[in-house]
């Protein structure tokens, strides 16, 4: 399943970057270096991510991918380079007015510091647009779904609660933070995501960002975290 799911999603990105001219699809690109930190490995490395996005009157999708080529070293200090992470996901909202939506969520993910062979969540929900003025946007949403759990060769599925909030703060037309949060409680573990960012222009398509991402996941009392800062320079289209 891993290699399938794994094609299908980047086949997903592909198809959404090779319509983003045609289709009004805007998106961004971002390139630079990582420090991560788990309970297992260090490693410095260069990270690549992507985001689509296309907006209508009454539908609102979104795709994004990352991945981490590492170097790193395990605790008896021996050094390899590994791709650690890879994640993709995609996202439509339907909206039922100005502030009220119901949206659609696949994501995928592998994770090497982990051992993680892979991770999909499936979920649908409801959304509430709190905050949508010129200077805050604040979303809020509530979900139910499935989550499928491969770790070292053993494959766990659960239902899942999902949460999460999206929030902006644009500082000025060249600079905003934002910072992204989800809980997925299931019947095997709860993981909960942070991702908080600030990004300050320097021309018109180019700005910096630091972000700041946690991960901590909890099983029958048996947790896990893993942080990743990151320094990237963002290409906007």
């Amino acid at each position: 399943m891993k290699p399938i799911a794994g094609a299908l999603t980047l086949a997903l990105a592909a198809s959404a970057s090779g319509t983003a001219v045609a289709q009004d699809w805007s998106g961004e690109g971002e390139l630079g270096f990582v420090a991560t930190d788990s309970e297992t490995t260090s490693s410095d490395t260069l990270t690549l991510k992507a985001r689509v996005g296309r907006e209508t009157e009454r539908w609102r999708h979104t795709a994004k991918a990352e991945a981490l080529y590492a170097e790193s070293e395990n605790e008896e200090g021996i050094s390899s380079k590994t791709a650690d992470r890879f994640f993709a996901s995609w996202k439509t909202d339907r909206k039922l007015g100005e502030k009220h939506y119901i949206y659609g969520l696949i994501n995928y993910e592998t994770d090497g510091v982990l051992d993680l062979d892979y991770r999909v969540n499936e979920s649908v929900g409801y959304g509430i647009r709190l905050l949508r003025g010129p200077k805050h946007i604040l979303d809020t949403e509530i979900g139910v779904g499935a989550r499928q759990t491969k770790i070292n060769d053993v494959r766990e599925d659960e239902g899942v609660l999902r949460l999460a909030a999206d929030y902006r703060y644009n500082i000025s037309d060249a600079a905003h933070i934002s910072e992204e949060i989800s809980v997925e409680h299931g019947s095997e573990s709860t993981i909960t995501r942070s991702i908080t960012g600030l990004s300050a222009k320097i021309q018109d398509n180019l700005a910096s960002k630091i972000s700041y991402s946690y991960q901590h996941v909890d099983t029958d009392g048996d947790t896990t975290n893993e942080s990743i800062l990151a320094v990237t320079l963002v290409y906007s289209f």
